[in-house]
C-alpha cells in the first residue's frame, strides 16, 4: 500500500490528528463494535501432520526447524499458510521462511527461532511523536507511538506480541482506508472491519525473491486421500561442511496410515554429481525412519539435494529435499 506524499500527506495528516473527532469517529466504529473482532479468524488452514512434518494445502511443507515454533504461536491463526519453503537469505544473514502474515527467522550462528519485525525491513518504521491526550489513545514508551480507536480494542482482543508495538501513527492512504504498522505486521481499515495485510506476500514481493522458493519442494505432501505419500524432511536448512545433518521420512499409505518395514535408499548430490550414498533403517511401526550424516565439503552457497527413493508393493517412492552450505 503505497505512502502519501507530498502536500496531499501533509494534509491527511494534519486532519488526523487535529480533527480526531471528525475523521476518525467517522472512519472507525466506536470501541463497543465487533469490529475488533471482525479479522481475528483468517480463512481456516487445513494441515496434515506426520511426524515432524505439516503438510499445507497449497502444497508446501513445514518442519524442523520452524515447525514447533510455529505451532507455540498458533501458526494457523496468526501466520496462515507457507508461501515459500526454507531458504537462507544470505543479506540478512538468516534461514527465512515466509508464511501470508509474517516470517520466521532463524540465526545459523545460534539457532535462534524468531518473528521477523517485517516493518523495519519494509522501511515502514516513522519517527516518534508525542503522546496524544484522547482518552480512546494508548500510547507506546518504547517506540513513541499512539495506538487509538479500534486499532486499540483489536490490539487489545488479539494479543500484542502478534503484532508488537506501532511503529507508525494511524494513517489514511489516497483510497481512504486507515492502516496502522506493527512491528510484525499492518492492520487496516476496510469496508467497516479491521483486515490484517498479507504482509508475508508483501514482504517476498518487495524483497525481490526468486519465484522458484515459492514452488512445494518434489514429493511434498498435500492432505490428498488415496495415495500413497512418501514425506522427506531435513533437520536444518543450511548448515557448514562437517556438521551433522538429519533426515527424517514418513510413509504413509492410502489411508493415511504409516507404512512399516520398508528400506529406503538416500542419495547426496551435488550439481548432478553422487557426493553420499546411505542407506535409512527401516521404517518402524509408524513409518518413520531416520539418519544423521555428515555434510560433505563443498563450497559456500552450494545447494545440496537429498534424494529418497524405494519400492512398497509396486509403488515406486521418491522424495527431494534440500539444504544450503553455509558461510
Amino acid at each position: 500500500m503505497s505512502q502519501f506524499c507530498g502536500r496531499r500527506w501533509r494534509v491527511s495528516f494534519f486532519l488526523v490528528f487535529l480533527l480526531p473527532g471528525i475523521l476518525l469517529a467517522g472512519c472507525a466504529p466506536p470501541a463497543s463494535s465487533p469490529g475488533a473482532q471482525s479479522a481475528l479468524q483468517i480463512e481456516p488452514v487445513y494441515i496434515v501432520y506426520s511426524g515432524e512434518v505439516a503438510s499445507f494445502d497449497n502444497g508446501h511443507l513445514l518442519e524442523f526447524p520452524f515447525l514447533d515454533t510455529y505451532k507455540g504461536m498458533e501458526g494457523e491463526r496468526w501466520l496462515g499458510r507457507p508461501v515459500t519453503r526454507a531458504f537462507p537469505d544470505r543479506e540478512l544473514g538468516w534461514t527465512l521462511q515466509i508464511f501470508e502474515y509474517g516470517v520466521l527467522a532463524q540465526d545459523p550462528g545460534d539457532l535462534h527461532i524468531f518473528l521477523l519485525k517485517i516493518s523495519d525491513l519494509l522501511g515502514r518504521r516513522q519517527g516518534g511523536v508525542p503522546a496524544s491526550k484522547d482518552s480512546n489513545c494508548a500510547y507506546s514508551q518504547e517506540t513513541g507511538h499512539n495506538l487509538c480507536y479500534e486499532f486499540r480494542e483489536y490490539v487489545r482482543t488479539a494479543g500484542v506480541e502478534h503484532f508488537g508495538p506501532p511503529v507508525s501513527e494511524m494513517t489514511m492512504d489516497p483510497e481512504g482506508n486507515l492502516y496502522q504498522d506493527f512491528e510484525y505486521a499492518r492492520l487496516q481499515w476496510i469496508n467497516g472491519g479491521i483486515v490484517r495485510e498479507r504482509c508475508g506476500e508483501t514482504f517476498f514481493l518487495l524483497r525481490g525473491y526468486d519465484r522458484s522458493l515459492r514452488e512445494p519442494a518434489t514429493g511434498s505432501a498435500g492432505p490428498a486421500a488415496g495415495v500413497t505419500r512418501l514425506y522427506a524432511s531435513l533437520a536444518r536448512p543450511t548448515l557448514r561442511p562437517g556438521e551433522m545433518q538429519t533426515l527424517q521420512v514418513a510413509l504413509t499409505d492410502p489411508t493415511g496410515a504409516g507404512v512399516p518395514g520398508v528400506t529406503l535408499q538416500v542419495e547426496l548430490e551435488k550439481d548432478g554429481q553422487a557426493l553420499l550414498e546411505i542407506t535409512l533403517p527401516p521404517t518402524d511401526e509408524n513409518g518413520m525412519a531416520s539418519l544423521s550424516f555428515r555434510v560433505p565439503e563443498a563450497d559456500p552457497g552450494t545447494r545440496i539435494r537429498v534424494i529418497v527413493r524405494g519400492m512398497w508393493q509396486t509403488t515406486p517412492l521418491e522424495s527431494v529435499v534440500e539444504f544450503e552450505v553455509w558461510w
